[in-house]
Parts: C-alpha cells; structure tokens; sequence
C-alpha cells in the first residue's frame, strides 16, 4: 500500500473521529483558551498550517525513525527498537494530549500515536528509509490541522 495511501487513511479518520464525536472528545472552549496561552492563533495561520503539515512531519520523522531509530538500531534488538522508539516518540505527545483534551482522552491518545509510531518504525524498518512515514505523517497532520481550520481558526 502507497504510503499516500495510508497517509489519506489517517487524514480522513482523523477528521471522522473528531467531527462525529466532537461533543464527547473536544471542549472547544478549554481548548481554545489553551491555544491561547501557547499564543496559536489566527495571526500567522498560513505559518502555523506549514509547520504542523510540512515542518513538523519531517522533523519529527528525521528526528524519531531517523537519528532515534539509527542509534537503538545499534545497541537493542530490532523489536526493541520499535517499541523504545515509539514509546519515547507517544510519550513526547502525552503533554499536549493531555492538556489539549482531559488526562484520560490524553492516554488514550497517546496509545494511539504510540501505535502510529510502532506502525512507521515498522514500514521504517521495513524499507529501511524514512520516506513512507514522512508522507504518511505529512497526511495525518493534515487531518490534525483540517480539525483546526475548523474549529479553532475564526
């Protein structure tokens, strides 16, 4: 499966999720006062799209599947390596998860994006390049940042 694929999989389940249960995962309210106080507003949107889509992706894949994933590669077994990888790559989320959303919706989140990063270590390790899980990333945060558009950027 193209990595464009899965990419669009993850973008469109992202959005799915939280527009059907918005009422139950998001207080839009909390939220937006917390995106407040990191100062993320509306001023710099077209920045802001960038770096969560494009920026963040790519560093975060060169960083975790990358540099992480090169230096486990040579002191643990290549099991260990994607489970270390993933959990220090979910629990680098856990702070926003939580302060985002409430500390359960947070932990429940963060399994996922441990399972994400388990899955990209896997097609990391798999084609021994980065390439599917920037891609991949890249269509997930677009997801993350179409949720925004919609419900934060007035």
């Amino acid at each position: 499966i193209p990595a464009s694929a899965i990419g669009i999989i993850f973008c469109t389940s992202i959005y799915v999720f939280f527009v059907f249960l918005e009422k139950y995962v998001m207080e839009i309210d909390q939220m937006q006062s917390m995106l407040d106080s990191w100062n993320i507003n509306n001023e710099y949107i077209i920045l802001l799209l960038f770096l969560m889509i494009f920026a963040n992706s790519v560093f975060e894949e060169v960083y975790w599947r990358g540099y992480i994933f090169n230096k486990l590669e040579k002191i643990v077994t290549p099991t260990k390596v994607l489970i270390i990888s993933s959990l220090f790559y979910a629990s680098y989320h856990l702070i926003t998860t939580i302060n985002l959303f409430s500390i359960w919706y947070g932990l429940i989140f963060t399994i996922i994006i441990f399972g994400v990063g388990y899955f990209w270590g896997f097609m990391r390790k798999k084609y021994n390049s980065i390439f599917f899980s920037v891609i991949s990333h890249l269509l997930a945060d677009l997801g993350i940042m179409l949720i925004y558009v919609r419900y934060f950027s007035h």
